[in-house]
């Protein structure tokens, strides 16, 4: 993130990428489920998945390895923040079960491949 390609931006990364998708997935769900979810729970849940794909997109804007780092902490919480929310979603009826095991698979993928990009930094800033 620190040192980056010519031509390539935040959407080239697969973190990002599936966040996003995580990201219109939930969107398009609660659009279908609207007339039967709290309108609070479906803002803040939405909130909180734009934080994702928000967060990784403004980790890889830094040029500061510890300034990334932190952007993608952010992240990775508002992945297991949304990974809360569907476990809650499923138990209030607003989410079938296997809507709810696919939307909670793909955040936590998500949630892994930040991880991977916050040891791969954390790796090289700790061999300079």
């Amino acid at each position: 993130m620190t040192q980056r390609k010519d031509n390539f931006s935040f959407e080239d990364l697969i973190a990002w990428q599936k966040g996003h998708k995580l990201l219109i997935t939930v969107f398009k769900k609660l659009k279908e489920k609207e007339s039967t979810i709290d309108p609070q729970f479906d803002v803040h849940m939405k909130k909180t998945a734009i934080a994702i794909c928000s967060q990784i997109a403004a980790a890889y804007e830094q040029s500061i390895p510890s300034i990334t780092i932190d952007f993608l902490r952010r992240a990775k919480g508002s992945a297991a923040s949304l990974t809360t929310q569907l476990i809650l979603a499923k138990e209030l009826g607003y989410f079938e079960s296997d809507l709810t095991s696919e939307l909670y698979a793909l955040a936590k993928e998500v949630s892994k491949i930040i991880q991977g990009l916050i040891n791969y930094i954390s790796n090289k800033m700790s061999r300079i």
